[in-house]
């Protein structure tokens, strides 16, 4: 992937969280390093690190019990011990080739992080299209529809 491409998907997720400003350098290499994993155990760790790095350290893994979160009307599963589990087992699905958009669903509805979930779980599924060798350079999946494409498939 070009670093314009992705420097233009960066710039596009981040839109979506209200963030109108050219990514930062941290930000892009982060998605860099999603892009470079080879397997669950990788992207584990990548997605772990950029939650943390993209919020200013507030993207805590909720692997604590009170670690709950509610986006708009939707509340998560509650935080504790299972949640590194179930992201363990979401991301070895996302390494066997599982459809991206189900896999997506899956993260969001799992919302693994206190803050940064919408954003990584972009860079998942930006990881995925490009191992599937999908990805086509367009951003129609991050812009008008995204959440109007979420709400409609849960």
């Amino acid at each position: 992937m070009q670093s314009e491409e992705l420097s233009a998907f960066v710039y596009e997720s981040n839109k979506i969280e209200g963030i109108n400003r050219p990514p930062s350098l941290d930000e892009f290499e982060a998605h860099e390093t999603v892009l470079l994993c080879d397997d669950e155990n990788e992207l584990y760790a990548a997605l772990v690190d950029m939650a943390d790095g993209i919020t200013g350290g507030v993207g805590k893994l909720r692997d604590q019990l009170g670690r709950d979160v509610m986006v708009g009307s939707y509340i998560a599963p509650k935080g504790g011990p299972n949640i590194p589990d179930k992201l363990r087992s979401l991301l070895a699905k996302a390494c066997t080739g599982m459809e991206p958009l189900n896999i997506h669903k899956m993260y969001e509805t799992l919302h693994p992080f206190m803050d940064g979930n919408g954003r990584t779980g972009r860079a998942l599924w930006l990881w995925q299209m490009v191992e599937l060798h999908q990805y086509d350079g367009s951003l129609g999946f991050l812009h008008a529809y995204y959440y109007q494409t979420l709400e409609g498939n849960k």
